[in-house]
């Protein structure tokens, strides 16, 4: 689901360019947003990020689980605060970079209320959020579809070009 996490990121992102939500180029809003909506899956050693940080991923999942903590509202504030403390650290940077790494943050949590059965996004409360209460399965038709989508819209959101 990695793809398709990047994916809603991306497209958000160029949407959120477009409208003049982000004020910066899309050569950096893109990225940005691909890498925050990787970072939730900090918690899990199989997923694209956890398994180039393991075993550091494998000892967090230990800690607190997948889908508990770095998925929560909780985990997107702190880390939207860090991103933003950090990004003042940097004035040469883009100044709203915090803004497409915490967008595409909250891409994830979105992705995988629809299709990873749930998030649990009030956190410590345990009950799992879901968008859509019938669990669309991960890698199946539904997520492709919406990977498709998500492409087609990014490509119009950029004018097919960057």
């Amino acid at each position: 689901m990695g793809v398709s996490h990047q994916a809603f990121g991306i497209c958000l992102a160029a949407i959120a360019v477009n409208a003049g939500y982000l004020d910066m180029s899309m050569w950096f809003a893109l990225p940005l947003a691909s890498a925050g909506s990787l970072f939730p899956d900090v918690d899990s050693h199989h997923s694209k990020l956890g398994r180039r940080i393991y075993p550091v991923s494998a000892l967090i999942n230990q800690l607190v689980g997948h889908r508990t903590f770095f998925h929560s509202l909780i985990a997107w504030g702190l880390t939207t605060a860090g991103f933003y403390y950090l990004n003042t650290l940097w004035p040469d940077l883009p100044q709203q970079l915090w803004a497409a790494l915490s967008l595409g943050h909250l891409s994830h949590l979105v992705g995988d209320m629809a299709f990873g059965g749930g998030v649990q996004l009030f956190w410590p409360y345990k009950r799992r959020i879901k968008v859509i209460p019938s669990r669309w399965s991960v890698g199946g038709l539904h997520e492709f579809a919406f990977l498709c989508i998500f492409l087609a819209t990014t490509a119009f959101a950029t004018g097919f070009h960057l």
